[in-house]
């Protein structure tokens, strides 16, 4: 994992597209209200995903981290 990623979802709006974010920034974002993971690199804001994960909440297991292995 490197320390910088960038945050890409349309979830998020385009005004975030391409920001940049440490992964203790990712880290902060790790409930099932405030989601967000890491995939090669590129931070991705899940929330509104959860729901629809065939997974359901075992998303939150890498909330806030590195699901790129997963």
């Amino acid at each position: 994992l490197s320390d910088i990623a960038q945050k890409r979802s349309s979830v998020s709006g385009e005004e975030n597209k391409n920001k940049q974010y440490t992964s203790e920034e990712v880290r902060r974002h790790r409930t099932l209200d405030d989601c967000w993971i890491i995939l090669n690199d590129k931070v991705y804001d899940v929330t509104n995903y959860i729901a629809l994960h065939p997974g359901g909440e075992t998303i939150a297991d890498v909330a806030g981290g590195d699901a790129t292995l997963m």
